[in-house]
């Protein structure tokens, strides 16, 4: 098993529009389906993945956000809440978005996730990430690609 998983990809947007696709609440419930994001994308600040469960908010995923620098870069920890292992710090992975502007209408993404090699369950997260990846990257990139958004500069 690897300890990363490294996804690199280029979408036909603006990195504005990436991002929104990436940090906006809204955005995020479309391209992830059920799951509903609860995040300011602010360092410090906690992330909640949630998902509706007879009538309750149940949390999937939860975080913490590492690093922010807006249309660029977002690194935040994420721990699976409902794979029955021990919320402690060590068994939370990192995962990290970082945009870069094509310079021709598109944006470089590249997702990183790590430290799948030291957490319990690492083997398990690794492939659920995998086939979870696999799903869901191509409808990041389709709806990016669908927001239209245009750089202030």
């Amino acid at each position: 098993m690897e300890n990363s998983i490294h996804i690199n990809t280029n979408i036909p947007a603006e990195p504005e529009s990436v991002w929104q696709a990436i940090t906006n609440p809204e955005h995020l419930n479309q391209i992830f389906e059920e799951l509903q994001c609860h995040c300011e994308w602010t360092v410090g600040t906690k992330i909640q993945f949630t998902r509706q469960q007879d009538e309750h908010d149940l949390v999937v995923e939860k975080g913490e956000v590492i690093r922010v620098s807006a249309q660029n870069l977002l690194e935040y920890t994420s721990f699976p809440t409902q794979m029955g292992i021990e919320d402690d710090l060590e068994n939370y992975i990192v995962v990290c978005y970082i945009l870069l502007d094509n310079y021709d209408g598109t944006t470089h993404l590249s997702i990183t996730q790590k430290g799948y090699n030291y957490v319990e369950g690492g083997l398990d997260r690794y492939i659920a990430a995998q086939k979870s990846w696999k799903k869901y990257l191509p409808k990041l990139i389709e709806h990016a690609s669908n927001l239209n958004i245009k750089s202030k500069a």
